[in-house]
């Protein structure tokens, strides 16, 4: 398998759909001193008929949908009198509520990464999580303690069921590495948790977003399907749906996913409520195992082709309209 940075499959798409006349910013976010909304690394001068911004985290979207950050980057465009101007981003289904003039192309570059890294390294962890041994139900590791996880972890806490369940909070009175959410090597985590991903069926999944009318699929989704696991989402309204869009089963025939579209006070703990015949083990695991692989295969062997081949259609449509 080829596996080419996104950078490359970027610019080498736009010197076939604009030759010698495109611009590109790699990194268009910059993290600010103060408040939330992050700092705009935009050019002085522009002299491309195509701009392409890549947004390497995801955008802060208000409850309506509108956008400080992209408010600013439309009227970039306006001011500098671009033609096509293009931002490359994480929000899953931004258009569905942000009616911006400037192209929007959906790509999760974060996730592109992150794949490739479990392929470079299929050899530290792809036998250790095939190799089961449940000894808890269900795992629910929850690093910075935002309001959703807070939430998720003390209701969890109250239930009388043998689980893996972590706070960033709480001591560690596991025989294991801690989760750290505060450090980006993301494979290294997985890896040193490969004892808790490989004995626990069920994964709760307390997402990066779950406020936001749009949010993003992240690693630790991700880690659920490279490790054969059942996905429960307490993460940003729709996200299940998310993820089938990007080709991953859900399992909505054994998981009441209907929680999906709750609203957001309701929605985290409806995802267990509905859902405790599974955290008891009332299921049976080994006749899922066929399915489950078929995710892990996928997330390995079928997932970059599916988002690069998303990211070039969208890119040539932007381009050419």
């Amino acid at each position: 398998m080829n596996l080419l940075p996104y950078d490359s499959i970027i610019i080498d798409a736009l010197e076939e759909l604009a030759p010698n006349n495109f611009h590109y910013i790699d990194s268009l976010l910059l993290i600010p001193e103060h408040g939330t909304d992050w700092i705009l690394n935009l050019p002085n001068e522009v002299n491309a008929d195509v701009v392409v911004m890549h947004a390497q985290d995801y955008m802060h979207i208000s409850q309506d949908g509108s956008s400080n950050e992209i408010n600013l980057i439309a009227e970039f465009q306006q001011t500098h009198d671009i033609k096509t101007l293009i931002l490359v981003h994480w929000n899953h289904n931004l258009k569905s509520v942000n009616n911006t003039s400037i192209n929007l192309v959906e790509f999760p570059s974060h996730s592109h990464d992150l794949v490739q890294d479990l392929i470079r390294n299929k050899d530290k962890w792809l036998d250790i999580v095939n190799n089961r041994c449940q000894t808890n139900n269900y795992m629910c590791l929850n690093g910075i303690l935002k309001p959703h996880r807070k939430n998720t972890y003390n209701y969890l806490n109250t239930l009388n069921i043998p689980s893996v369940l972590t706070s960033s909070l709480t001591p560690n009175s596991y025989n294991f590495p801690k989760y750290n959410d505060y450090n980006w090597d993301n494979i290294g985590n997985f890896i040193s948790l490969l004892d808790v991903y490989r004995t626990t069926p069920v994964n709760i999944v307390t997402e990066s977003l779950y406020e936001e009318p749009v949010g993003i699929i992240t690693e630790k989704t991700l880690f659920a399907f490279a490790s054969l696991q059942l996905p429960i989402l307490v993460a940003h309204k729709g996200a299940v749906k998310d993820a089938e869009s990007y080709g991953f089963d859900m399992f909505t025939d054994i998981i009441d996913h209907s929680y999906d579209n709750l609203p957001n006070d309701v929605r985290w703990k409806s995802a267990i409520d509905l859902n405790m015949h599974i955290l008891n083990g009332k299921f049976n695991y080994d006749d899922l195992l066929p399915r489950l692989k078929k995710n892990q295969e996928y997330l390995i062997n079928g997932y970059l082709e599916f988002i690069e081949t998303k990211l070039l259609t969208q890119l040539t449509n932007a381009v050419n309209n």
